[in-house]
């Protein structure tokens, strides 16, 4: 066991299994992460365990498995060895062992028998082996097949089963899967046969699908309540619209309660009793949910327990009824609250009329200030059809709260049209100096020019002589980035305990986002939208470049490899599909020590390139681990912001979101000089070696926590510290730059 600087036992647990125990090793994962939640009766005894995985935590390197296996995660340092199988035993390696001669059958095999000669000399890891017992496999669920069977079936059956009609089904599925395909909004409800063919039914009735979620739910709800029956000639006993003024009030009514997703038949009559005079036509309430439930396919009943077919349906009625009814105070007070996402964002997604600008209006005077429902006010500005910059504009000018105001900024800049941009340019002169700031930096990010006016100088030591130099720079190479002066200074540090002076720095506002590290893959990649940047450093001269500088570190150039083709695949982030963490403003996660230095390579080799003139150049690289905690303690702060309690108003820690947030989200846990997300978030990779204590040798030093962090404020004091290998690409790890002169 080892035990981590934040007071944390961390139990290692190796995971080895062929490919198609894929599902099992991921569940295994799922239930080490709730292992590690800080509600867990493991965390709260001070254990966090660690899945070790050969694809997530071994460098490639030259030379045989085995040897880069007990080279990089030596066997003795596994607590517990997990190996599990099903069909297959794996894929030969190649690998002999040491000790028979023989070729190891398989790579788990291999891990399996290292482990079991570690427990029989040093009683460690203990071995656990499992044998899956599930059935033998079937063919997942075939979206593409499942259409063409099913357009094929209604083809034949409304017109005649033709080779022409069954022609014309397959042309149909086709053209409707590669519509899907095309949109991520319709792809995620197209998750199962049920939502697949309420799609395919739309899509036939109206001959093309929407392209806004809403807008397909509205169609589904009147193909299912009315316009399928009548083109089978059934009798409809309520029109869409009829039927939605009943079920639109009684969707509400179960949303209303925290994970309610039933009703039991007496309460159901007893509620539809008032509203039966308000849709003008007689019909018996029994009749009624006899119709719905034979054939509607969105509320259905079995014995006395009534229920919406799926969830989905009863959130999207149940926003519907919010909307309708003007009840935009039910969204705020619920606001980000699990149960009322989706509602909130269906809600903000309707028009005629819209709820949006009175909704914000309301949530900005509401008094809350947790960074993680900034993220969530972003994406409700993502659902909505018209953004509508009004009420952010008249949050500026009326509110007098930080929060709020900064909120609004962060709209105004998601929003990024002509009137969002004219507010961010009056908001320079607010009376707040920080709004007047984050104005600023907003605008400069949306490539807004700016009055020049007084550049703010800060005086600093270089080499003993007194400078002034710029309180903050811009890099254009980087959408404009932020990166502020931490002066120099003197300070104890706390892994020596020894005074240490730290020169001036340059440091990055934020973490490295997305969307800028999107940019260095597009530029390796060699896309089209680089074509500037490619032209000022061709494509060939920065690998060549790079190599050279790091020829001296045999894991980098063994982990880059000379094929400078394969590095986009390679670098890009682990995480770049994975919706909990690849939003543009979110930091960067799932990239090694390696990637996070090469980007900071192509940042210096870009300013070089640019500044041949120059005698002397801006170096970017990562930050030293002294120069880190001097920026965020200034060599007296406890936490970056100061000495108060950590709350979820300073930081995104505890597993409480249980993602990554938008950088700058926590605005009161800035630095003074305006540093953000240095708690929480995400750890941040480190220039160098971890030193003493760590497993391995290369382990590269860690600051700042993560969004996983233990729910201990200690473990998101500035001193904290952790280490990684630098090959691992984990979702709680991103990086930070910062720029010195050469």
């Amino acid at each position: 066991m080892h035990t981590m600087s934040s007071t944390l036992t961390e139990i290692r647990i190796f995971i080895a299994s062929p490919s198609d125990m894929t599902p099992e090793r991921e569940r295994l994962i799922r239930v080490i992460d709730e292992f590690n939640l800080p509600q867990s009766p493991t965390r709260k005894q001070g254990i966090v365990v660690q899945p070790l995985d050969w694809r997530q935590h071994v460098v490639p390197a030259m030379g045989l498995p085995e040897e880069i296996l007990l080279e990089q995660l030596p066997v003795e340092t596994w607590d517990i060895f997990v190996g599990m199988m099903w069909q297959r035993f794996g894929s030969p390696t190649g690998s002999v062992d040491s000790i028979t001669g023989l070729t190891f059958d398989s790579g788990t095999a291999q891990e399996f028998t290292l482990a079991q000669r570690a427990w029989e000399k040093y009683r460690r890891p203990h071995v656990l082996f499992y044998c899956c017992t599930r059935p033998m496999p079937r063919k997942g669920f075939d979206a593409k097949q499942f259409l063409e069977n099913w357009l094929t079936g209604v083809e034949t059956h409304l017109n005649a089963d033709t080779p022409h009609w069954r022609q014309q089904a397959q042309m149909a599925a086709e053209n409707l899967y590669r519509r899907l395909e095309a949109a991520p909004a319709l792809r995620e409800l197209a998750v199962n046969p049920l939502m697949l063919q309420i799609i395919a039914l739309v899509n036939r009735d109206r001959g093309a699908l929407p392209d806004r979620r809403v807008e397909l739910y509205k169609e589904c709800t009147d193909v299912l309540l009315e316009r399928w029956d009548k083109a089978k000639g059934l009798e409809v006993l309520l029109s869409a619209a009829q039927a939605r003024q009943l079920l639109q009030p009684i969707a509400l009514w179960m949303h209303s309660e925290e994970n309610r997703r039933e009703v039991s038949k007496p309460e159901l009559l007893a509620f539809m009793q008032p509203l039966l005079p308000q849709i003008q036509r007689e019909v018996a309430p029994e009749d009624l949910l006899q119709s719905w439930q034979e054939r509607s396919g969105i509320f259905k009943g079995e014995g006395d327990v009534y229920f919406f077919h799926h969830l989905s349906f009863q959130e999207y009625l149940t926003a519907e009824e919010i909307r309708n009814g003007r009840r935009q105070d039910i969204l705020v007070k619920n606001f980000d609250h699990a149960w009322w996402r989706e509602p909130t964002l269906l809600a903000m997604g309707l028009t005629n009329p819209p709820i949006f600008s009175d909704f914000m209006a309301e949530l900005l005077r509401a008094k809350w200030r947790d960074g993680a429902r900034v993220d969530f006010m972003l994406h409700c500005i993502d659902e909505t059809l018209r953004k509508d910059a009004a009420p952010f504009i008249d949050g500026l000018k009326r509110l007098r709260r930080f929060d709020a105001k900064y909120s609004a900024l962060l709209a105004l800049e998601r929003i990024a049209t002509d009137e969002a941009k004219a507010a961010l340019h009056n908001a320079l002169d607010d009376a707040d100096d920080q709004i007047a700031g984050h104005a600023r930096s907003i605008l400069a990010r949306l490539g807004e020019a700016t009055p020049a006016g007084k550049v703010e100088m800060l005086r600093v030591q270089i080499d003993g002589k007194a400078r002034e130099l710029p309180k903050r720079l811009f890099n254009a190479h980087e959408l404009n980035a932020e990166y502020i002066l931490i002066k120099d200074g003197k300070y104890k540090y706390s892994v020596t305990k020894k005074e240490i002076a730290v020169p001036p720095r340059y440091f990055a506002k934020y973490p490295v986002t997305n969307k800028l590290y999107r940019r260095f893959i597009d530029y390796l990649a060699g896309k089209e939208n680089m074509r500037e940047v490619l032209a000022v450093l061709p494509p060939e001269k920065f690998p060549r470049n790079l190599l050279a500088q790091v020829k001296s570190d045999s894991a980098f150039v063994s982990y880059l490899k000379r094929d400078f083709k394969s590095w986009a695949d390679k670098l890009r982030s682990r995480y770049d599909d994975d919706k909990r963490f690849n939003g543009d403003d979110q930091p960067v996660v799932g990239v090694t020590w390696f990637a996070a230095q090469a980007y900071c390579h192509w940042l210096t080799a870009l300013q070089s390139a640019e500044s041949r003139a120059q005698s002397r150049s801006l170096i970017y690289r990562l930050p030293k681990e002294e120069e880190w905690e001097w920026a965020a303690s200034g060599g007296k702060r406890e936490y970056p912001w100061g000495n108060e309690e950590l709350d979820e108003t300073r930081a995104n820690y505890g597993v409480k979101v249980g993602h990554t947030t938008p950088v700058g989200a926590y605005p009161a846990g800035a630095t003074p000089e305006g540093l953000m997300d240095m708690a929480g978030n995400v750890w941040e990779w480190m220039e160098n070696l971890y030193g003493e204590g760590a497993y391995g040798e290369d382990n590269r030093a860690l600051r700042g926590e993560s969004w996983a962090s233990s729910e201990d404020a200690r473990a998101l004091r500035c001193a904290s510290r952790d280490y990684s290998n630098p090959g691992v690409r984990d979702n709680v790890v991103g990086f930070r730059v910062v720029c010195a002169q050469s």
